[in-house]
């Protein structure tokens, strides 16, 4: 992978009022991160769009922080290992955890969890 390759994030730019619209999102190309040191450069396959982030992108703090305005979207995630700096992770792994909506990221391993395609389907 060319590290010059382009992705694609996802930020809030306004609270929405009432139904959120898409003038509410603003979708940015971006630089594929670096992968970080002792952890993952993590490639987007699925995102969820639950109906907690209704709460989240109002601004109201419930069990989870809001996200602010200006700031990339974030949810719970699935994605495959494209580059490790860690020798627990091999390149190829599927992971799941919590980062922002973006095609590429890099994530610490503390903060991700191993998914097992054999376990059940991605």
């Amino acid at each position: 992978m060319n590290m010059s390759d382009q992705s694609r994030r996802v930020k809030l730019v306004a609270v929405p009022e009432g139904l959120p619209k898409e003038s509410d999102f603003l979708v940015e190309d971006m630089v594929v991160p670096e992968c970080p040191l002792d952890g993952l450069l993590v490639k987007t396959r699925y995102l969820s769009v639950d109906p907690y982030l209704r709460g989240r992108i109002a601004g109201k703090k419930t069990y989870v922080d809001p996200i602010p305005v200006g700031n990339v979207m974030e949810s719970g995630c699935v994605g495959e290992v494209m580059a490790s700096r860690n020798s627990d992770y091999r390149v190829g792994e599927i992971v799941a955890g919590h980062w922002g909506w973006q095609d590429y990221v890099g994530v610490e391993v503390g903060k991700i969890q191993r998914v097992d395609p054999a376990e059940a389907p991605v």
